[in-house]
């Protein structure tokens, strides 16, 4: 069955759009993932085998809290973006509550000050 000029042009838009898509999930992710780095998480590559359990044992793209050695530890892992743990403290995370809600140019600020 030949193809015709408009399911030609179904088919173009609907790679540009997955493409745009794709686009936009990253710069999401890019994000995401400095406002955790300037409220203070520590990122850590999932490289070893503990690493890897760590992230396995947690839900994706939420903060947890647990206790390690008598210590309150919250970590976030992102296993699709950067395949990595990131772990801080409570403060951390208020903190990263905060400058999340911010604009880009408050968000510099406010991390430079607290």
């Amino acid at each position: 069955m030949p193809l015709n000029a408009d399911s030609g042009c179904k088919r173009i838009f609907a790679q540009l759009f997955a493409c745009l898509a794709i686009v936009g999930c990253v710069q999401a992710a890019r994000i995401e993932d400095d406002r955790l780095m300037r409220a203070g998480f520590i990122k850590m590559p999932v490289d070893t085998p503990e690493w890897l359990a760590v992230m396995n044992s947690l839900p994706s793209h939420r903060f947890v809290r647990r206790k390690v050695n008598g210590v309150p530890i919250v970590y976030y892992a992102d296993p699709i973006a950067c395949k990595c743990v990131y772990s801080g403290t409570e403060e951390t995370r208020a903190k990263f509550a905060v400058v999340s809600e911010m604009d880009v140019t408050k968000f510099d600020e406010y991390v430079s000050t607290n």
